[in-house]
């Protein structure tokens, strides 16, 4: 920055010389020479700014860089580089509506770019809008008529739409212009076979065949082709072909292996992920999205979860530091449940620098659910660092930070992460929500209720943040007319839920209803209440107050048996043991 400036300063100075030779003759020049200097000024500074946040991206420093692009828009209103650049930052930290916002605002100050426009169109279509995505593409297509590409983009979105037929005249006005081709022909086939056409698509199939003769790519479409319209016999013999010209094809052996799974015929289905998976000269990327596609499908995961493991651990074997491979196994670790190495092997990928938002979020997210809370702080301190724009890492160092009672960090992280969430209501109540608990924890009831409350302006009927409020007030013994209110339209909407239940009988409890309180604490106890160490501590203190000393000295120890605070509940038991003597004397 000093740099520039004394750019800036030299170019005042000359000024100011060459102004005083010409003032006689031009008395108005020194005012005009003022305001270009400020203008070079502004300028440099602009470009320093600028410069300096492509620089940051570039090493990925995307927090940096983003508040360099805005120091620079402050400068230049009108430089949709700099809106560009803000745009494409915030799609990276997936913050699409900011991204938007910009991205509209770079393709308004330069209409005539058109990376701008596919820019902002991509955008919409990340975010679903397919007409607005449309629009943006018919824009482009008109400036560029003869761009070919971007007329199959836009054909590609009609499809997308459902408006097959502006699809298919934008494929033929195509073939006109091109002659047949491979791209457009199996485009015109998808449409004409999804439509239950099957003849037409056939045609174009064989029109291609005619062109690309034992091409195996068009011979596997033709396969399925026929499989799907019931030909099996046609089927298998096009795959017969295909093996005759390229016995190790792997697009053909995939093409083969979808033939075997809609027949569900899973012995050979497995035969040949074997033979793709043991050959070396298939890439690793084409092994890691054949295993994707059995790792997300529900029904071959439950059915055939050994297979799927036992293929996934070859490719660990063959390929030990691939991250993809890596990450693949650890989705299949999530989904069978095994935690703990799901955890450890994205904390490989994280570690080795790998890691994409994606994978820190799963990473992240294992960490809180397995109650790592001193881990899921560091990381997410971590992740803060690397995405600083994500509204999901400061929840979770707030979440972390409050588990290990460091409060006020907790509610700092949790407040500055709500800047970042824009439309996300639900993921604001949990923001509010755990800011709530924390300021209850610290003894800060006012502010605790402050955050409760507006929680439940976003959702009056939240059923965590109603049960969670009303047992606040009922711990307090204050306002338990509300809290009996918000506690009852919890169990309303989930009659059979244990926690709701127990929260209803502990503020009649409170309220000195014993009898009531005793009905809902049963009716807790009988919906899995009884695995629960506070539920069972409530019913033995409601037994208490109704002098069933016994029953509550056994209800207690119960509780102390599933991990309830046993000295607490071992000074009940006394009281109530020394209570009941008294009682029989």
């Amino acid at each position: 920055m000093k740099r520039e400036m004394k750019i800036a300063f030299g170019l005042l100075i000359l000024t100011v010389l060459i102004t005083g030779c010409l003032r006689k003759e031009y008395p108005r020049k020194t005012k005009i020479d003022e305001k270009t200097v400020k203008i070079e000024e502004t300028d440099t500074e602009y470009k320093y700014f600028f410069a300096e946040g492509i620089k940051q991206k570039m090493l990925g420093n995307i927090g940096q860089a983003a508040r360099y692009f805005e120091k620079a828009m402050k400068l230049n209103k009108k430089s949709s580089a700099a809106c560009y650049e803000l745009s494409s930052i915030y799609t990276i930290t997936g913050n699409y509506n900011e991204a938007i916002k910009y991205a509209r605002r770079a393709e308004k100050l330069d209409e005539k770019n058109i990376w701008y426009k596919l820019h902002l169109a991509n955008l919409y279509h990340i975010t679903k809008e397919v007409d607005s995505t449309i629009v943006i593409y018919e824009k482009i297509q008109n400036k560029f008529p003869d761009r070919n590409d971007l007329a199959f983009n836009l054909s590609e979105l009609y499809k997308e739409k459902g408006e097959k037929e502006k699809a298919l005249r934008i494929y033929e006005k195509l073939e006109e212009r091109i002659g047949i081709s491979k791209h457009l022909g199996l485009a015109k086939e998808d449409i004409y076979e999804k439509e239950g056409k099957f003849e037409l698509a056939k045609n174009e199939l064989d029109k291609l065949l005619r062109v690309y003769e034992n091409d195996v790519n068009i011979m596997g479409v033709l396969a399925e082709l026929y499989h799907n319209n019931g030909y099996d016999d046609k089927a298998k013999e096009t795959y017969e072909k295909i093996f005759k010209i390229e016995p190790d094809n792997y697009n053909a052996k995939v093409s083969l292996l979808g033939y075997y799974r809609k027949k569900k015929e899973y012995t050979k289905v497995f035969e040949i992920v074997r033979e793709i998976i043991e050959n070396s000269e298939i890439k690793v990327n084409e092994k890691v999205q054949m295993m994707l596609s059995f790792i997300s499908n529900p029904v071959e995961i439950r059915n055939y979860t050994a297979n799927i493991e036992i293929f996934v651990r070859k490719l660990e074997d063959q390929y030990p530091d691939d991250h993809k491979v890596k990450a693949i196994a650890a989705d299949l670790c999530i989904r069978t449940g095994k935690l703990e190495e799901a955890r450890n092997k994205l904390k490989y990928i994280i570690e080795k620098g790998k890691g994409n938002f994606v994978l820190w979020e799963q990473f992240l997210l294992i960490e809180n659910s397995m109650r790592n809370y001193s881990e899921l702080y560091k990381g997410s301190e971590r992740a803060i660092k690397i995405y600083p724009e994500s509204p999901i890492f400061y929840l979770l160092k707030g979440i972390s930070a409050s588990e290990l009672k460091k409060y006020e960090v907790s509610i700092k992280a949790l407040e500055e992460g709500l800047k970042f969430v824009k439309n996300d209501n639900q993921l604001k109540i949990q923001f509010y929500s755990i800011i709530g608990d924390s300021y209850k924890s610290m003894g800060l009831q006012k502010k605790s209720d402050e955050a409760m409350e507006m929680a439940l302006e976003i959702d009056s009927e939240n059923t965590i943040v109603l049960n969670n409020y009303a047992y606040y007030l009922s711990e307090r013994g204050c306002r338990l007319r509300k809290a009996l209110k918000m506690s009852g339209k919890c169990i309303i909407i989930e009659p059979k839920n244990a926690t709701y239940l127990d929260t209803y009988g502990w503020i009649l409890y409170k309220m000195g209803k014993i009898n009531e309180a005793k009905a809902y604490l049963e009716k807790a106890m009988n919906n899995a209440g009884v695995n629960d160490p506070e539920i069972t501590e409530h019913y033995g203190d409601i037994l208490y107050e109704m002098k069933e000393y016994v029953r509550a000295v056994e209800t207690w120890e119960d509780a102390i048996l599933l991990g309830g605070e046993k000295k607490k509940i071992e000074k009940k038991i006394n009281e109530a043991k020394q209570e009941n003597s008294e009682k029989k004397k």
